[in-house]
């Protein structure tokens, strides 16, 4: 067995997702069932399974499907934007959920939008994720070791 990499991919159209309940929670006991799963900050090039997950659109969506993970010890790795214009991570309410999944045991990371900051020369992009990496830091109590590019 190898390394699986499993990027989930969720959308919510009002309140429906595109997936069942009830689907993800078969998924999940299948998973940890007959695989380790791992967090991005612990793997070392041993095979298991990852579960990570970039959060790009609802911050309420991500701490729900935690939960449901944690129902089966399925702890993996949430990445979120600190400059997304449908979410702040910041809010009172996001920085409970964060830290509150984060003591559950999963990891929390940064997914990066360089974008946001135009033509910048690497050194001013460092700064940038640096800065943000620490804000999810000061929210979570935790150093932020994994990050993805949006």
């Amino acid at each position: 067995m190898t390394l699986i990499l499993l990027k989930f991919c969720y959308w919510i159209i009002g309140i429906a997702m595109f997936f069942k309940r009830s689907q993800l929670r078969d998924f999940l006991k299948h998973l940890t069932d007959n695989y380790t799963i791992l967090k991005l900050e612990n793997w070392d090039s041993q095979n298991g399974i990852i579960l990570r997950h970039d959060v790009d659109l609802d911050v309420s969506c991500a701490f729900e499907m935690a939960q449901i993970e944690a129902e089966y010890q399925a702890f993996g790795t949430y990445l979120f934007m600190t400059t997304h214009p449908s979410y702040n991570v910041s809010m009172l309410d996001n920085r409970r959920k964060l830290r509150e999944m984060s003591d559950m045991g999963f990891e929390i990371g940064l997914h990066f939008d360089p974008l946001i900051y135009g033509d910048v020369d690497n050194t001013v992009m460092k700064s940038q994720v640096d800065f943000e990496a620490t804000v999810l830091s000061n929210i979570t109590g935790k150093e932020v070791r994994s990050i993805s590019i949006h």
